[in-house]
């Protein structure tokens, strides 16, 4: 968002959301949309978080405006020009829009299934192979990672 111009975006639920300029004052309503603001780092131009937002401890400092239903008095005090949040009941959403409070969704959906990984199977030695061909899974390999590759 570091352009001057103008700028229209669609959030994952298709929805167009015109922004005028940058924002600079953020509200997040989910925990995993702070942490990656921070991680991004954008923390300073968060003005407000959920109760539930405690990582990194820098969004602990910053206004609560709710939790799972959010205080929208809390969040219009912020004074925001852009809500970061997972989908909205209706009514809360509503609200905001109504008073021209930007509000982009995310959604958490899972990726659909099944991942494909791109080029080759990762090969790793049997204990009982000898030297195998390291461009041959079947040549004594293992097509499957390991445990400890694969965090398990």
């Amino acid at each position: 968002m570091a352009n001057i111009a103008p700028q229209t975006f669609v959030d994952d639920l298709g929805r167009k959301i015109f922004l005028a300029k940058p924002p600079t004052r953020i509200v997040s309503l989910a925990p995993n949309i702070t942490e990656t603001l921070f991680a991004l780092g954008v923390g300073d131009k968060i003005v407000g978080v959920t109760s539930s937002c405690d990582y990194p401890a820098e969004a602990t400092r910053k206004a609560k405006v709710g939790d799972v239903h959010p205080n929208l008095e809390a969040v219009v005090a912020q004074r925001p020009d852009l809500v970061l949040t997972l989908p909205l009941q209706t009514d809360v959403l509503s609200t905001l829009e109504h008073l021209k409070i930007p509000v982009f969704m995310l959604d958490a959906a899972p990726p659909p299934m099944p991942i494909s990984m791109p080029g080759p199977p990762i090969c790793t030695r049997r204990e009982s192979a000898g030297t195998p061909d390291l461009n041959d899974c079947s040549a004594g390999m293992d097509p499957t990672p390991p445990a400890s590759m694969i965090g398990l």
